[in-house]
């Protein structure tokens, strides 16, 4: 019998660690065979015991999209979307294999979900964890800090809604519940606020004026967390979207003013004709340049809000919204790329509750004539 002496928690985190240990109980082991998404993995034990890391395999099935999300909300049809591409469960074959051809053989179920942990706090936070959460940053799993700019796209996601679990959300403020909504599926739930068109407030229940929001959702008539929207009014900036840490996605409007440069640099040159001075009109021929655009961002940003706006710096995705003035519908190809220049930023102000964050992305590369 294959027994785990290090089994893997209920849900992963893909892009940390995933070691599995276990032994077989069968005379003269000689190998291991793991099979996971139709691929099969030979290991050796090491005093009978195997190790494993599904690190590789996790990411490499998750990083298939490249991050790329598919959505495109409407919410004039529906304000959830499921979402696949965030949460997934891995059929996984072990099998230990004797010198003499004896097998060993057990399946096991393995659930991902595309976020990344950090080891300061991470044993407390898995005690505190719940069966429903949002994938956004939060000290105890209960509240949540959403920030939503009007007339931008927007949503925020819920993880542990699964199959045919009932939920609803109410104002705190109102005492008014929405209608109880049925979970169709176990994938993540994405809450779309605005399709960059139109806001929500589902059934008039958000009722998202400029003040803070309480939201409070609940899973099968529990409780399970508060979501304290913020809504700024409608005004122009640079709307950036990123992949959080959490598996979600972030959003957040910079300021109207920015600053844009233009980088130009010549390729090379080629020689002018062979000729005699007088028969020629010039020394050569460019062979094109390469340009690059950049933009200068700030914001403004509160105390609560710098957990969330921090995780742009270390996304491995980052796009912008091709509008830069609010209420234009979301099309398709509407977030483009952007990098997010290299280098330092001041992500933390004990002293102050308001601050300030500068940001240079560098656009797509542009297309030129070239010889």
């Amino acid at each position: 019998m294959i027994t785990f002496s290090k089994d893997l928690l209920a849900q992963n985190p893909v892009y940390n660690n995933s070691v599995v240990e276990f032994s077989s109980n069968i005379a003269d082991i000689l190998k291991a065979v793991i099979t996971v998404g139709g691929n099969s993995y030979n290991i050796y034990p090491i005093n009978n015991i195997f190790y494993f890391n599904f690190k590789e395999i996790a990411k490499s099935i998750f990083n298939q999209n490249r991050f790329e999300d598919s959505i495109i909300p409407n919410i004039a049809d529906s304000i959830f979307y499921s979402d696949d591409s965030i949460l997934k469960s891995l059929t996984v074959n072990f099998k230990v294999i004797s010198k003499t051809g004896v097998e060993d053989i057990i399946d096991k179920d393995y659930n991902f979900i595309r976020s990344v942990e950090q080891l300061p706090f991470y044993r407390r936070k898995l005690n505190m964890d719940t069966d429903v959460k949002a994938l956004l940053p939060t000290k105890n799993f209960i509240d949540y800090e959403v920030t939503h700019f009007e007339g931008f796209p927007f949503d925020f996601t819920i993880e542990g809604l699964v199959s045919g679990d009932e939920f609803y959300f109410r104002n705190i403020s109102t005492n008014i519940s929405s209608e109880v909504y049925q979970s169709p599926d176990n994938q993540v739930k994405r809450i779309f606020l605005s399709d960059g068109e139109s806001d929500t407030t589902i059934d008039d229940v958000l009722l998202l004026n400029s003040a803070v929001n309480r939201i409070e959702l609940f899973k099968n008539g529990e409780f399970k967390c508060n979501f304290n929207i913020r809504k700024i009014e409608s005004e122009c900036g640079v709307y950036l979207k990123w992949a959080n840490n959490h598996g979600g996605y972030s959003y957040w409007k910079f300021d109207k003013v920015w600053r844009e440069n233009t980088s130009v640099k010549t390729i090379g040159e080629i020689a002018g004709d062979f000729d005699n001075l007088q028969n020629i009109y010039k020394n050569g021929n460019l062979m094109g340049k390469t340009s690059t655009v950049t933009m200068s961002l700030q914001s403004k940003i509160e105390e609560r809000d710098r957990e969330y706006v921090n995780g742009i710096l270390e996304s491995p995705t980052v796009q912008m919204y091709v509008h830069t003035s609010p209420f234009n519908k979301m099309e398709e190809f509407d977030f483009i790329n952007v990098k997010v220049n290299d280098g330092s930023f001041p992500t933390a102000n004990n002293k102050l509750s308001k601050s300030k964050i500068n940001l240079t992305i560098e656009m797509p590369e542009r297309y030129l004539m070239t010889l």
